[in-house]
């Protein structure tokens, strides 16, 4: 039996979309009530009505679509905990699986596509800011609680200089996400309109891998996969928790979608299992 939902990504994020099934499936299982009763409190998250000045930086002003026209490939690649220490050695110093892969994924598309050295190169990703506000958002709100940081680099710099450079930079870009980055960026909204993202010389990555679809019971009993359907399209990528059939280990899936030219180049890079 297959499960599959369309979500409105104004409405929840991945961890709210999570807390409604979870609900879903409790009461699905003869519960009466949720375990974690929901919050709506959007009011929350409203712009401040006295903000002038927007001491953050911003990329989202200079964004602009890029239409891709040639043929499009995607290829899912498989990390299992050796190929995750292996990136990391490569670092040397301590960093988090997130920030490996994306700097490893960031690096290896930016080269496949050839993006000009002197081309600022761009990773885009989502922060949950449940934690990040002051007062912290609290335990049940479900709506979409994501901002989104980058990290910019010259494209020939990313592709020249070791991966740890790759990684301080993603590091900082999550690092300055906090209570005065988040207030800023609605205000942002609110001021100018949510500008779309840009394609050009971006790659937009998210981490599902805390987000256990899988691990909802209906009834059925566990899933053998939960989570997004696809890449999400050119430019955009997501990582996804999957447990093997037939080890039972868990590693993680990233499909990612690229034109026919670069997936030669981009496979020339890969060391790990593909599916």
């Amino acid at each position: 039996m297959i499960f599959a939902m369309l979500v409105n990504h104004c409405m929840a994020d991945g961890t709210g979309l999570l807390q409604f099934l979870e609900a879903v499936a409790e009461m699905a299982r003869g519960a009466s009530r949720p375990s974690i009763p929901p919050l709506w409190n959007r009011e929350i998250l409203r712009p401040r009505t006295n903000s002038h000045a927007m001491n953050h930086a911003h990329h989202d002003d200079e964004y602009t679509y890029q239409h891709w026209n040639e043929e499009m490939q995607t290829v899912s690649i498989l990390f299992g905990s050796e190929e995750i220490a292996a990136l990391k050695s490569q670092v040397g110093g301590k960093c988090s699986t997130f920030e490996v892969l994306s700097a490893w994924l960031w690096r290896s598309r930016s080269k496949a596509l050839n993006i000009p050295a002197e081309q600022e190169a761009r990773l885009a990703f989502p922060v949950d800011i449940r934690s990040r506000l002051q007062p912290p958002l609290s335990r049940g709100y479900y709506g979409n609680a994501v901002t989104g940081s980058f990290a910019v680099a010259r494209a020939g710099d990313l592709i020249e200089k070791p991966m740890s450079f790759a990684v301080k930079l993603i590091n900082e870009a999550k690092r300055i996400v906090d209570d005065g980055y988040i207030r800023a960026q609605i205000d942002m909204m609110e001021v100018k309109g949510r500008t779309p993202p840009t394609l050009v010389g971006s790659f937009i990555f998210s981490d599902n891998t805390k987000v256990d679809f899988a691990g909802m019971d209906f009834g059925w009993g566990k899933a053998e996969y939960g989570g997004v359907a696809g890449a999400g399209g050119p430019g955009a990528s997501v990582s996804i928790r999957v447990r093997s059939t037939s080890s039972g280990m868990e590693k993680i899936v990233v499909p990612i979608c690229l034109p026919t030219a670069a997936i030669q180049t981009f496979q020339q890079e890969l060391r790990y299992p593909t599916c």
